[in-house]
This record gives C-alpha cells, structure tokens and sequence, in this order.
C-alpha cells in the first residue's frame, strides 16, 4: 500500500481503494455534516412556509375588512340613488320647499357613502400583493446557501 498519495492512482481512481485521500472517519464526518445540513434545509424550509402563511393571513383579513367597508360604500351607493331619485321626482313634480328636504337627505347619504368609500380604499392600499418579509428571508436564505463558509456563523439564525 502506498503511504503517500499516488497521483496515477487518483486518475485511475484507485486512490481510495489504496488507503490514500479519505478515510473512515473522515467520510462518516461529512456524512454526518450533509445530514445535518439537510436537516437544518428541512427546517429553515419549514419556517418559510410558515412565515409566509401567517403573513398571507395577515393580508387576507385586512382584505376581508375593507371588503366589508366597500359593501357598506355600495349599499349607501344605491340609497343615494334613490334619494337622488326621490329628490327628482319631488322637484319636477312639486316644486315645493319638500324638494330641499329630499335634497339635504340624498347630500348627507352622498358624504356618508364617500367616507365608507374612503375607509374601503385606505383599508386596500394596506394590503400587499406579494409576501414581502417571506420574499425577502428566502432572498438572505439563498445568499446564505451560495456563501455559507464566508460567515462565521454555523447556522443560518431562527425567524421569529
């Protein structure tokens, strides 16, 4: 056996059968290493999932809330309307002074129905259409797999 390493060998790839380059030990070490880091992908993966479901979440009830203000915006839409209607018909049918009343009621639903409009529309600018916090962990998390040897820390740390 040879004692030093045997270039022809290692073409012929003989190397390892001779007893030169890595030993016992050395291939359990880095078997030991691919199945911790494995182990460690397995995780990290599972908490990106979990990021970005809660962040969804997150997304989906300040959706559903401005929802809710839209449709109160539509229903006071359509009792304008109506007043608007009744304030038309009051006036060319009348011309009395019951017109301003009409008139005053279908104003006051108009501001009422804006203000519904305006909680709707602030309620959706609030809302993402992407994940950004779990776009942006899985972006470091990349980096951190190209270079993981150029840091000094052994994993990559938790997400809370």
């Amino acid at each position: 056996m040879p004692s030093e390493f045997d270039p022809a060998a290692s073409r012929s790839g003989d190397a390892f059968r001779n007893g030169a380059g890595l030993g016992t030990a050395e291939l359990r070490s880095i078997g030991k290493e691919i199945s911790q880091l494995t182990d460690e992908f397995r995780e990290l993966a599972q908490m990106e999932i979990k990021l970005a479901k809660t962040e969804l979440m997150e997304h989906a009830k300040t959706a559903a809330v401005s929802t809710g203000w839209g449709l109160m915006a539509a229903l006071m839409a359509v009792m304008t309307v109506t007043f608007l209607l009744a304030t038309f018909g009051f006036v060319m049918a009348n011309f009395m002074p019951a017109w301003a009343a009409a008139l005053a009621t279908a104003v006051l639903a108009l501001l009422i129905t804006g203000a519904f409009a305006m909680m709707a529309i602030n309620g959706f600018k609030d809302v993402a259409s992407r994940p950004k916090r779990s776009i942006r962990s899985l972006q470091e998390d990349l980096q951190w797999l190209k270079h993981p040897l150029s840091s000094n820390v052994k994993s990559k740390p938790s997400v809370s």
